[in-house]
């Protein structure tokens, strides 16, 4: 119920998109008329660039949101409605909190790390401050899709991506893949995985209400009945 209620957006945006409406004028002029032109300047200084930017890094953006709902709505358990707002709460918050993740680096973690840990004080301060995220999404990913093997991935591919972009950055390979390669595998490699995994757990997993044996549909049959298809005892 709660995945197809979140068509309703899909199907709002695509109307936009489809009659060039300009929504995001209209969400902007909504948020000067509801918090005044500062109001106005810290959504598009802060979180609109932190969304725009996530869209080039492993932060668990909108592209990460809509692979992980079409994933929630193929596997086969129930989701509760707490999940769907945890989902959408956290691609709405994970890249402003690495955006100002930034500056704390920059300021007050990088001067530490100069001083205590001088090795690793060069490292780029926007992967400093993803570790941390990609930590905290692995644990929100585990508890929307309660598989490990998301997680892993998850978590593998989005360290090797910034450790990939920040020898770009400092020069320290000759031969590097473009960032946009990067980003492209990247999300690909996790929209992939995701939905494998909720397309193996609806094919092995039975539905409520079905045979676990040919998955006949036994709505209605008391519990011990027999399959009236393979002749399994309901249970």
């Amino acid at each position: 119920m709660w995945g197809w209620s979140l068509s309703l957006i899909a199907v709002a945006l695509g109307v936009s998109l489809a009659t060039d409406y300009d929504l995001r004028f209209k969400f902007l002029a909504l948020v000067n008329f509801c918090f005044g032109w500062g109001g106005l300047n810290w959504v598009v200084s802060h979180w609109l660039t932190a969304q725009y930017l996530s869209l080039f890094g492993p932060q668990f953006g909108p592209l990460g949101l809509m692979s992980l709902l079409v994933a929630m709505h193929v596997a086969p358990d129930r989701q509760s409605w707490w999940r769907w707002t945890l989902a959408a709460a956290w691609a709405l918050l994970c890249p402003l909190v690495w955006f100002q993740s930034i500056g704390w680096v920059s300021t007050g973690v990088r001067p530490f790390m100069a001083t205590h840990f001088p090795t690793v004080a060069g490292i780029d301060p926007s992967t400093a401050a993803a570790i941390p995220m990609v930590l905290f999404t692995g644990i929100v990913l585990l508890l929307l899709t309660r598989s490990w093997i998301v997680v892993e991935v998850y978590i593998v591919s989005s360290l090797a991506f910034e450790l990939l972009f920040a020898a770009l950055l400092s020069g320290l390979t000759p031969v590097m893949p473009s960032p946009n390669l990067l980003v492209v595998l990247f999300h690909l490699t996790n929209a992939a995985t995701m939905l494998a995994v909720a397309i193996h757990r609806r094919r092995t997993v039975p539905s409520p209400g079905r045979c676990k044996a040919c998955r006949y549909d036994l709505s209605g049959l008391a519990l011990g009945v027999v399959c009236p298809e393979c002749g399994t005892a309901r249970a």
